[in-house]
């Protein structure tokens, strides 16, 4: 690991999160490859290193902070360019921030104080604008740089008060403005930095064609050979890299250069399957399958595998309460009728509407939904994980009286002791109403479970409910424990003194004390008797 002083660039689309909610994965993935087409071939042009993507936001380093700067403001009169004459909804606005500071740089990624100052300053930077650090405006070339002193900031993380500047739009330095188009006076910064950017790459491409030029004189077929295999074990590490840091936008547009070339990557393929998985139900799972979706569909147990992916995601969606973007998910994938595959995406698309009508509280509908089990049930199985969701559903569903009744016939026919662990916390939970937590411990006693279940904690809450039938079933379910800690929560509910538990909570502790050891305070319960006692 090494440590360097580096200008620190974020930047970050407005608005990103309300526009997904609007947008399918195929277009959320659109906006994204816009962004970073227009968004990294400038800063690269200005000698920034894109390290990586983080959803809508790009971190990217510079080795001198006035080039970082010119970079950003280069792509905000670029971003204005382009949204001239746009509707608002296809119109790209970003905030940008820079800072210099120490970072740690290890394995291609940067940390330290100096990334995480950058990242809150970008938080505080308001739409199409540009702030900069204290840090940054010493170390900087000011000379035809707007700047306006904004004060010291305290921000979250950051131990001291951060001294921020800002680049005002439309203002003039000493009165000199470049104008590169007609509209440049309608730019922000008055396209003076995209002159300059007009400039960097004619340079760059003379320099290109110069040394194609000696590569050509100087090597061979043989030669050529020896550079073309260099340059696809650079691409696939690149994209290998990119995915094990989940920058997938990068990693896509390795591969999809690779395949245009003719290379072979099915095993970047797999690993984006893999990878995809690993960060299964946040946000960035399915788009990141999308990115790759042309790839994946060109090969067809990769197209299988993809598709198998998706019902994976969807499902992990549903249960991260990610309902809109687990339905996006699974309108991606199309299998063969009376594939298990098929009879799997039929049950996420139950999972759906059963995530909805609980969220809803929409008890007709939810009923439906477990009726659409109960068939599916009827059928065949289900894989553990979905059997799982299944029980949490049909726990919550003890909760409404229409639904309750249909609940119970799953867990006994279909769910049995799968359904015991989901049952146990609701029977615990303070959320859960009087009647549901006792149907559920009704059942949860009839119920044979695989793993013990901690029966204290379920009557103890019983007793914490309003109905005096339910609690004093508790105090009889605490006395068949033959526990001394279940003695001493019955101590402790005799001493409320209610009049509905008293003498049966009494009686109850008296009958486990009779029957304890000869030394009671030999017992590893003895502690909360002695206590419940006083």
């Amino acid at each position: 690991m090494k440590t360097k002083i580096l200008a620190v660039m974020f930047t970050d689309i407005v608005g990103y999160t309300q526009r997904t909610s609007r947008q399918t994965y195929e277009e959320n993935a659109a906006l994204l490859e816009r962004h970073a087409e227009i968004v990294h071939p400038i800063l690269k042009r200005f000698s920034g290193t894109v390290v990586k993507e983080i959803g809508d936001a790009v971190l990217a380093t510079f080795s001198s902070p006035t080039r970082a700067v010119e970079a950003a403001m280069a792509v905000q009169d670029r971003l204005a360019e382009l949204n001239q004459g746009r509707p608002s909804d296809e119109q790209l606005h970003l905030r940008i921030a820079v800072n210099v500071g120490e970072v740690r740089i290890t394995r291609g990624d940067v940390f330290g104080e100096g990334v995480n100052v950058a990242a809150r300053i970008e938080a505080e930077t308001p739409r199409d604008e540009i702030y900069i650090s204290g840090s940054t405006y010493l170390t900087m070339n000011r000379n035809n740089i707007p700047l306006e002193f904004l004060g010291q900031r305290s921000l979250k993380g950051v131990s001291e008060p951060v001294t921020i500047f800002s680049l005002p739009r439309f203002a003039t330095q000493d009165g000199e403005t470049v104008i590169t188009t007609k509209d440049a006076v309608t730019l922000p910064y008055r396209g003076q930095k995209l002159a300059q950017l007009a400039t960097l790459r004619r340079q760059h491409v003379r320099q290109l064609v110069c040394a194609v030029a000696l590569a050509a004189l100087a090597v061979g077929g043989g030669a050529y050979a020896g550079i073309k295999h260099l340059w696809q074990s650079h691409e696939k590490n690149a994209a290998r890299a990119a995915l094990a840091s989940h920058d997938f936008r990068r990693a896509a547009t390795a591969l999809k250069t690779l395949v245009a070339h003719g290379v072979e990557v099915s095993g970047e393929l797999e690993l984006v399957l893999r990878e995809s998985h690993a960060i299964a139900g946040t946000d960035l799972s399915c788009r990141a399958l999308a990115l790759f979706a042309e790839l994946l569909r060109a090969d067809p147990a990769l197209r299988e595998a993809n598709g198998r992916e998706r019902l994976y995601q969807a499902l992990a969606l549903t249960r991260a309460g990610e309902l809109a973007q687990a339905r996006e998910c699974l309108q991606a994938v199309a299998f063969a009728p009376d594939s298990p595959e098929a009879r799997l995406a039929q049950l996420d698309a139950i999972h759906l509407g059963a995530a909805a009508a609980l969220r809803a509280r929409a008890v007709l509908d939810l009923k439906e939904e477990l009726k659409r089990y109960e068939d599916f049930l009827q059928k065949g199985s289900a894989p553990d994980e979905h059997l799982a969701f299944i029980a949490e559903v049909v726990a919550d569903a003890y909760a409404f009286p229409k639904t309750r009744p249909v609940a119970d016939s799953l867990v006994v026919d279909y769910l049995r002791d799968k359904a015991a662990a989901a049952l146990a916390k609701r029977a615990i939970s303070p959320a859960s109403p009087d009647t549901a937590r006792m149907w559920i411990v009704a059942r949860l006693e009839k119920t044979p479970t695989s793993e013990p279940l901690d029966w204290a904690a379920i009557y103890t809450a019983q007793l914490a409910e309003g109905l005096c039938s339910t609690r004093r079933a508790a105090i009889e379910g605490l006395r068949k424990l033959a526990r001394l800690d279940a003695a001493g929560v019955l101590l402790r509910e005799a001493g409320r003194h209610d009049r509905c538990t008293v003498a049966a909570a009494r009686d109850a502790a008296a009958d486990l004390i009779a029957n304890a050891d000869a030394n009671p305070a030999t017992s590893p319960h003895a502690a909360p008797l002695v206590v419940a006692t006083r």
